[in-house]
């Protein structure tokens, strides 16, 4: 199913196909290798697939990592969690461990005062 979507060339169609690939990632996280997939062919599309992609994989990215990220750990993991978050990332200067966090998992790591106003989704 997700080697169809990304064949989807209508760029308005082609958001709406990355956003059914978070959604499926969402319910199936064991789908991980089929999102990757799906990631690699827009790749392969070249420079139009930027603007389909990097919501997608921005949005896997902080769900995968943020439980990590987050947690306290450590005195010696605090300086590396607070800087991956921004590289990872690329740049993004919203990206912090407390934006990061939406999910259930990560509720009890962030007071809800830092947490985003979101639906969960990114």
């Amino acid at each position: 199913m997700l080697h169809a979507l990304a064949e989807v060339s209508i760029p308005a169609l082609a958001r709406r196909a990355a956003a059914l690939v978070g959604e499926y990632i969402d319910h199936r996280p064991d789908g991980a290798a089929q999102a990757a997939a799906y990631v690699d062919r827009r790749l392969n599309q070249g420079p139009a697939a930027r603007a389909v992609l990097f919501p997608l994989v921005t949005g896997l990215l902080r769900g995968a990592l943020a439980p990590a990220l987050v947690a306290s750990g450590s005195p010696a993991s605090r300086l590396l969690r607070a800087e991956l978050p921004r590289r990872t990332a690329g740049g993004v200067r919203a990206c912090t461990p407390a934006s990061l966090c939406t999910g259930p998992a990560c509720s009890s790591s962030v007071p809800p005062r830092a947490r985003p106003a979101t639906t969960g989704r990114w």
